[in-house]
């Protein structure tokens, strides 16, 4: 049975501290109930560009800013469909106005919200472009965050030796130039690279040096990825209690920045604590909550993991026909993106219900169909080495 994680990887656009201590998760869903209904910052922020956009005399380079900047908060508020048309509708003005380092911020921007959609190979060939042209005019923070975007790529396809190097790449081009915010997030990815890889000690050391710089410059976002990230490496350890309170900080900081994929990355991890902890009623809740945002801001690599582990919950509980038909929702999903990975977790969860029902040649069917989605991922790894 195979439950999926959330790994928080930082993402990077172009736009032109607190710790938390929590007793017990039933403090966070109160203040969370009380302030949901309050619009974040970035909610305020994006209502008035969008007045502002309505204004049909604003200059031409005003108007590529701001649905720049409109652009950018759409996708920190994890729409990044609306991101998107807005990022088409700066991108000509940018290359009419000859401002090339507006161009790659706005065609590596557009990279990053075909991924968040599913679509690496687009994705990828935006950052590509992105990094040839900030490379042409000596953009190095608009290279270390094209690296840095390439390396999610890679990292999401499962080649995370590639990813690693582009990582490390950014990292130094931000160290070279003194860019805290960036160096904090390739950190933070080479942590969860080498989570990933099962180098847990490692991947806490790297972690916690990003968590502290995103402390030390304020950076909120950075904050609660970096504390999501440290929870699962507790919980993988198998310090629960602790992997929680890291869990329930970092949910707390995405509901205060009004950051949704963040929040349902965090509400499926706290649901795989509790899961762990054998309270599968609780855990059922939290995986509820994630995939609802989830669909809410059409995040379909979220919504595979969380049908998944909804399946893996009823499979648990005895459930076997509902257990099925949320595998399978989570198979077609990751079939339309392409998610190998994430075929072969639900095919391979299909059979093993197939199996607890007794019925072998279906188990069997399903196996062996979910062996070759591994080879067929571990192939795209090495063709990609």
């Amino acid at each position: 049975m195979l439950t999926q994680i959330t790994l928080k990887a930082a993402d990077f656009f172009t736009f032109k501290s607190a710790v938390f201590h929590f007793t017990d998760d039933s403090k966070v869903h109160k203040e969370i109930a009380e302030t949901s209904s309050k619009p974040s910052e970035n909610e305020l922020r994006l209502a008035f560009l969008l007045e502002m956009f309505k204004k049909e005399k604003l200059p031409e380079d005003a108007k590529a800013n701001l649905a720049l900047d409109i652009g950018n908060l759409y996708s920190q508020l994890s729409n990044p469909n609306e991101a998107l048309k807005y990022y088409e509708a700066a991108l000509p003005i940018f290359k009419k106005l000859r401002d090339r380092g507006n161009e790659a911020a706005i065609i590596g921007n557009i990279g990053v919200s075909y991924r968040i959609m599913g679509d690496l190979n687009t994705a990828l060939k935006y950052h590509l472009q992105a990094l040839e042209i900030d490379r042409q005019i000596g953009n190095l923070q608009g290279q270390a965050s094209d690296l840095g975007n390439i390396g999610i790529i890679y990292q999401t396809m499962g080649d995370l030796n590639t990813a690693l190097k582009y990582h490390l790449q950014a990292f130094e081009i931000d160290r070279q130039i003194g860019y805290l915010e960036g160096q904090a997030a390739q950190l933070g990815n080479v942590g969860v690279i080498y989570q990933t890889m099962g180098d847990l000690d490692t991947a806490l050391k790297y972690l916690l040096q990003a968590l502290e710089i995103d402390r030390q410059i304020g950076y909120l976002q950075g904050q609660a990825d970096q504390l999501g990230n440290i929870g699962l490496i507790y919980q993988a350890m198998g310090n629960l209690n602790t992997a929680l309170k890291y869990l329930l900080q970092a949910l707390e900081i995405d509901h205060q920045i009004g950051y949704l994929q963040g929040q349902a990355s965090d509400l499926g991890n706290i649901g795989l604590i509790y899961k762990t902890m054998g309270d599968l009623d609780t855990a059922l809740e939290y995986y509820f909550q994630a995939l609802e945002i989830d669909r809410q801001i059409g995040y379909l690599q979220g919504q595979a993991a969380q049908l998944g582990n909804i399946g893996l919950i009823y499979q648990a509980m005895g459930d076997l026909d509902t257990a099925l038909e949320y595998h399978l929702q989570a198979f077609e999903i990751s079939k339309q993106i392409e998610y190998l990975e994430g075929q072969a977790k639900a095919l391979s969860n299909i059979s093993k219900v197939y199996e607890l029902r007794g019925d072998l040649s279906q188990a069997e069917k399903y196996k062996n169909q979910a062996e070759k989605k591994v080879a067929g991922y571990c192939h795209h790894i090495l063709r990609n080495l």
